[in-house]
């Protein structure tokens, strides 16, 4: 019990230290030019052209984390991804104005995320009733009435409110961050290797 305590304590500390450690802005900074980069922000890493996500910079380890948001059609894969910052040759911070287009292409882009997890889920309804040999009359992608009044479809509700709680949550999680990446976008680039390079500072 000792031994379990010591080593709980320990852990609670090393998730604090490691909390302490993270900085959600950076400054890049050269004479007196500063940069600010906040988590949530588009950025590139060296010449790499997938959109990444800033997340914060451990002062400790010196990492930069970012978070790579792509869609896949029935899911949306999040990673996040641990950068060196010696492994950097030059930060790509995005600068153009993305917020009403943001807005605009909302709307459509829920849809885009929506719509596969629907049919999959009227899909798996379908799939249920032929197993079972429930007596049902589908409406649209994921919507049934009952022939049989005293009948349990208890598992066919069970598919269909899980399939709309994951189909509402993954378009509303996933459909502004992934609309934030359309387009090309206008970058700067900023060295952080060479005789031109720029320091990284957090405060």
């Amino acid at each position: 019990m000792k031994h379990l305590v010591i080593a709980l304590i320990s852990l609670i500390a090393l998730n604090m230290l490691y909390a302490n450690s993270i900085n959600n802005t950076i400054y890049l900074h050269k004479n007196q030019n500063n940069v600010a980069i906040n988590k949530g922000q588009q950025i590139r890493i060296n010449d790499e052209k997938r959109k990444l996500f800033f997340q914060g910079y451990n002062h400790v380890t010196n990492t930069i984390t970012v978070k790579d948001i792509s869609y896949r059609v029935i899911y949306t894969k999040r990673k996040k991804i641990d950068y060196n910052v010696s492994e950097i040759n030059r930060i790509q911070l995005r600068l153009d104005k993305t917020l009403i287009r943001n807005i605009l292409l909302w709307y459509p882009n829920f849809i885009m995320h929506g719509y596969p997890a629907i049919l999959l889920t009227g899909a798996l309804m379908r799939l249920s009733v032929a197993i079972t040999g429930e007596e049902v009359d589908f409406i649209a992608e994921a919507g049934y009435e009952p022939k049989d009044e005293d009948a349990d479809y208890s598992t066919l509700k069970l598919i269909q409110l899980t399939g709309i709680i994951y189909t509402l949550s993954t378009a509303f999680i996933n459909s502004w961050p992934t609309a934030k990446k359309f387009g090309k976008g206008q970058w700067l680039s900023i060295p952080l290797k060479g005789d031109d390079k720029w320091q990284i500072k957090i405060n």
